[in-house]
């Protein structure tokens, strides 16, 4: 079986990347695990990540094409969204 080296996780600060960060982080088969967000995490997730290290970054951004050329990435998890709820009188169009 192989394993990625490098796993990048985006929307880390959230539930499921949080959940995946922490996950991945505790595998001694992947070298380093890089959570991004957009927000940074609290105290609590932050503790959760373990080794994963944090970079506040909105993969909008082509800073986020740096992170992942610097950091070696093979491997990227995409857990991030954009959310996003119309007022009530755009629903109603």
């Amino acid at each position: 079986m192989h394993y990625p080296k490098v796993v990048l996780v985006t929307g880390a600060c959230r539930f499921l990347g949080g959940y995946l960060t922490a996950r991945l982080a505790q595998n001694p088969m992947i070298n380093s695990v890089i959570a991004v967000d957009a927000i940074a995490p609290s105290k609590d997730m932050l503790r959760r990540m373990g080794r994963a290290e944090f970079v506040r970054a909105d993969i909008r951004n082509p800073f986020i094409a740096k992170v992942i050329r610097n950091g070696d990435v093979d491997t990227v998890v995409h857990a991030a969204a954009a959310s996003y709820a119309p007022r009530s009188a755009e629903v109603r169009r």
